[in-house]
Formats: C-alpha cells, structure tokens, sequence
C-alpha cells in the first residue's frame, strides 16, 4: 500500500503542466455538473455531463450523471438507448438491466420492463442485491404488486423465509393491504423477537391511518393469542393501543408482560411513566396506585406514590377548567368538585412526606402542596407556612431554587410587590437557578416594574429577554415589550392604570381590577388603550362572576367601535361569554359564526368553526 502511494505521488509529479490543468478542468466539470444537478437545473447539469462523458465514455460517475438527468426530463428514450448500448457492452452489469427495465415501466411498457428485470434474475439468479434493487424500482414506480413478486422470488431463490420481510411488508402496506404488511411484521416478529422496536417504527409510518391501525391491532391481538409466551408481540400489541390512544388496553397488556416475565412491577412502571408523559392521566394513576399497593417496599414505591398524587392533581386540573379557547381567553372558576379533588391531591401528597421523610420526593411532595395552596385554594399564608422552612432544603439538598421563586409568587399575591421583587432579586443570584428559570424570573422582576408603572425599567429589563431566550419568554418579554411601546404614547397616564389592573388581575381580584378598569375608560375615553381596557374588564367581569355584565360591556364596545382592529377578540370574547359561563349555546353558536362571517382571516377563525362543530355534536 505504501509503495502505491509513493508510485501515484511520482506520476502526478511527473504529469506535465498542462495535462495537470486538464485533470483540474476535468474535476471541475464534474463538481459543477453536480451543484446543478443538486440545484435542480437538470438541463444544465446534462449538458456538462455529456461533455465529460463523451471524452471519458468508461467512467461510471459521467455515465450515470447523464443517465439520471436524462430520466428526470423524462427523455426516456434518449436514456433507454443509451443504457442498450451500455448493456450491449457490458452484458454482465445487471443493474443497467434494472434500471432500463424501470424506464420501461415509466413509460407503460410493462412487459419490456419485466423482460429486463427477468434477465437480471437470470445473470445473477442466487444474487439478493439484484432482487432488492428490482423491488425498488417496482416500488418507485408504484407497481407494488411487482415489487412483491420480485422480492419473495428473491427470498426463495437464497433460501432465507427471513429476507425482505420489512420491503415487503412496505410494498403491501403502500398499496394500503394492511392485512398482508401486518402478515410479514408478524412472521418476522415469531422468528426474532428482538426486532420489535424496528417493527414498530415500520409501522409508525402508517399508523395514523385509521384503518391500517385497526388491521395491526387486530392481527397483533390474534399472533398474541397463538403465541401467548412471546412478549415482543404484546409489546408490539402495547404499543399499539397506545397508538390508538386506549392507554387502559395497553396497561393491561403491561400488567400481563410484567407477570410473565416477573419484573416485579418494573415493566407496569416504564408504562405508567410512558403513560403520564403522554397526559393519560387516568391510566397512569391506575397504574401507579397498582404499584404501590402490590410492590409497597420496592425501590420505586416513593416514586409510584408521588405520580399518584401527580395524576390526581391532573385530573382534578382537566375536570374543573375547561379547556382554553384562546391564549388569553379566563375559564370559570374551579368548582367544588374540583376542590375536593384537589383536597384528594393534597392528602396524597401529604401521605408522600410521612410514608418516606428525608426523600427527594417528599420535597418535592411539600412543593406540589405549597402550589396547590397558592394556586387552587387561595391559601398564601399556608403556602408560605410551607415554603419558608422548604426553600433552604430543597436548594441545599437537592440544589432547587424554584420554592424561593414560588415565594415571590405569593407575595405578590398577597400585594407585597417590594417583597415579591426583593424574593425575585434573591433567586437570581442562586447558583441553583438554570438559565431558562432566571430568564423566566428576570420577566417575572420586569413585570413588576410595569405593574408599578416604571415603564422605563421594565422596557430595560424587557430588552434583552427578546433574544437569545427560551422562546415562551422571548414570545412573553416581546409582547409586553411591544404593549408599553405602542401604549405609553400619547397617554402614560392610561397606561399606568392599565397596568394597575393588570397587577390586580395577577392578585386574583378581579371586581377590584374591573373597577380600576372603569375607572380608565371613564377618566381617558380618546386613549387608544381603551379598547383593550373593555375587552379587559369583560374578562374581569367574567372572572368575578358577572357574566351578564360581561356580555353589557362587550356589547356596547361592539356598537360602538364597528371598524376596532380587535373587532374579531371582542366577538369572540362574547361568544366565550355564552358558550362557557352563561351556557346559552345557541347564542354563542351564532356568535362564532359571526367570527367566521365578519371576519373570516382571523386567527380565531379556526377556533369559532371549532367550538361551532363541537355545539353542533352536543346538540345532535
């Protein structure tokens, strides 16, 4: 090899100056034949392709550049001629005969195309590469039932029932016979067990097709039950409810993999944990409640009892808020269901703390509560009962600055705003503190800044969060950014009590905030911030649980202002009104039809025809 090296080095040195600048040129050519080709300029690119190929008519790299470029101007005929003589040179090279064949077959000369492929076979009959170059070019040119003939002739000709399973199998699967992709996987699956990931990824690639998903449910169900022992097939049936989202079908196939292969619980928790991630709440709880109670000494019994909680604090989440219509749009408040859910959450949490003192997860059990007393119960003396004693802890202990932030919260809405910035001052000198938390705190600080009316330091605090921050932050700190500039101008006066309502809003009282909100549009009626003010104190309103008086304030504002740029919010805003706190869904109906009618590239259009749809399935 080193004397090879030594002998290619010599003639290059030994190659005259000008035949050096023609292998230059040479290389050159190609290199730009192929950026035009990458380009897609295909005309271009064959132009230099041919030059070259006609000086160098043995190099496989210029041939095959021609070739390409002359199939895709779809000059079949040029590129089917030039291939024959190819061939006619080089008997031996199967692939060209493939590839005429499927020149062939894009022109519709179906038998001329299989002429060709069967020949290949014939040269290399035991070959397996020529098979599999045969069935892509089938597959390329959607004759899918071709590709599988070609493929299973492959198979027997080398005498391997495993090879080709997943081409095959895609080939069906792309000619939408789900039946017969589901019968290859499977086969393949009984033979080698530990492909059931890769099966599952071949499948993924179909699976939200609701009919593909039914046909490999339902044969998964029937290999299941022929081959009770094999787990990779209930994994793969697993997976597949949970593909079809009925995660309680899927735990209870876990439950049964776990018991075969004796995890002691391990198999049920990697379920429970897929299953909390995915927000099936319901079935993680089950999950995780099986766990504790049958496995109550296992390694993971503090971590089952915790997501307990956890999923029981999430339901109680999405039974007492309806879902947001719109990023800004208030919900009711919690019911008293609700509360006793949550109530339900706390005590699971608080059983956390007795039943394993000292773990990470009773801090973190303590912090869920805390949370819960600020934020579902109006509780900020408890939760600040909690947080004092928490905070030190969990930073020392677990190196968490995050209760310290939480107690800023609270402070704010107990009305101490110097407190809540002094407590937002602290945390961000905390080494424990990642850089997405800080940038959530230094918005935080800026926000008080605004709420106190010193535009000025909040707009400087503001500044550098609109880059290079995490992008919920970016898109919060540009937004307030953006509403002082655009409302400081011509009246600071307006937009100082604006912001005095806003920091009402965040201290949860809201008939104060409406107030300061009347008091706005009364004392400064030409201010361009009144129009966000009414559509504020609607919400105020709402929140207080004055719906009816909601439904006065956006109605006047709608007569009033026909041409409002937030015409579109304002209507929405009213049919939100009807739909979700006053319950009159035939007036909400036509509400979000007016939306859609009045304005029809709104971005809340999508949202009216949305909850439209949906009125109109609950009222059939």
């Amino acid at each position: 090899m080193k004397y090879t090296a030594t002998l290619v080095i010599l003639l290059c040195c030994a190659l005259s100056p000008r035949a050096q600048s023609q292998v230059a040129d040479e290389v050159n050519t190609f290199r730009l034949a192929q950026v035009y080709e990458g380009a897609g300029k295909v005309e271009d690119a064959l132009r230099y392709y041919q030059d070259l190929f006609r000086a160098h008519p043995e190099n496989p790299g210029y041939f095959d550049g021609v070739r390409r470029c002359l199939s895709q101007l779809k000059r079949y005929d040029e590129a089917i001629a030039l291939l024959g003589l190819r061939i006619a040179a080089r008997p031996a090279e199967v692939n060209l005969l493939v590839q005429r064949g499927s020149l062939f077959m894009r022109q519709g000369k179906e038998k001329e195309g299989l002429g060709d492929w069967d020949a290949a076979t014939r040269i290399a009959p035991t070959n397996f590469s020529v098979y599999s170059a045969i069935g892509d070019e089938a597959v390329s040119n959607k004759r899918y039932d071709r590709a599988v003939e070609y493929l299973k002739r492959g198979r027997e000709a080398v005498n391997s029932p495993q090879l080709f399973v997943m081409e095959i199998a895609r080939a069906y699967a792309m000619s939408m016979n789900f039946d017969k992709a589901m019968e290859e996987y499977l086969r393949y699956l009984v033979e080698s067990p530990a492909v059931v990931w890769q099966v599952q990824q071949q499948i993924s690639q179909f699976s939200e097709i609701p009919a593909a998903l039914a046909s490999a449910q339902r044969a998964t169900r029937d290999a299941a039950e022929d081959h009770p022992d094999n787990t990779s097939i209930k994994y793969l049936l697993a997976w597949l409810a949970m593909e079809a989202k009925d995660y309680d079908a899927a735990h209870d196939v876990y439950a049964d993999i776990d018991k075969r292969r004796r995890s002691n619980g391990l198999e049920l928790l990697a379920f429970a944990q897929r299953a909390f991630n995915d927000k099936a709440y319901s079935a993680a709880m089950r999950s995780f409640t099986e766990l504790g109670n049958d496995y109550p000494g296992a390694t993971f019994a503090a971590e089952a009892a915790f997501y307990r909680a956890r999923c029981a604090e999430a339901l109680a989440d999405e039974s007492s808020m309806p879902a947001p219509l719109e990023p800004d749009t208030p919900t009711a408040y919690p019911s008293s269901e609700a509360v006793t859910s949550y109530r339900g959450a706390i005590a699971l949490y608080e059983k956390v703390v007795s039943t394993f003192p000292g773990q990470p997860l009773a801090s973190e059990s303590l912090f869920r509560i805390a949370v819960l007393k600020h934020t579902r119960f109006g509780d900020p003396d408890g939760a600040l009962a909690i947080l004092k004693d928490l905070a030190p802890k969990r930073r020392n202990v677990i190196g968490r600055a995050d209760a310290y932030v939480l107690i800023g919260d609270v402070r704010l809405s107990k009305g101490d705003v110097p407190g809540a910035l002094a407590e937002y001052q602290a945390a961000l000198g905390m080494a424990q503190l990642s850089q997405q938390e800080k940038q959530a705190v230094q918005f935080k600080a800026a926000e008080l800044k605004y709420f106190q009316g010193d535009f000025d330091g909040a707009s400087a605090d503001l500044a550098p969060l609109t880059e290079n921050s995490a992008q919920d932050i970016v898109n919060d700190a540009l937004e307030l950014l953006l509403f002082i500039q655009q409302f400081r101008q011509p009246s600071e006066p307006a937009l100082a009590r604006f912001a005095q309502a806003a920091l009402l809003e965040k201290q949860r009282k809201y008939s104060e905030a409406a107030a300061v909100l009347r008091s706005l549009t009364a004392a400064f009626p030409a201010a361009p911030i009144v129009d966000q003010a009414s559509l504020k104190l609607a919400d105020m309103l709402r929140r207080s649980g004055q719906a009816a008086d909601a439904v006065k304030t956006l109605d006047e504002f709608l007569e009033k202002n026909p041409d409002s740029i937030i015409r579109d919010r304002a209507l929405f805003s009213l049919a939100v009104t009807y739909d979700e706190f006053l319950r009159d869904k035939t007036r909400a109906m036509d509400v979000y039809q007016k939306v859609l009618t009045e304005h029809p590239g709104s971005l809340l259009a999508g949202k009216a025809r949305e909850r439209i749809l949906a009125l109109r399935k609950e009222n059939s």
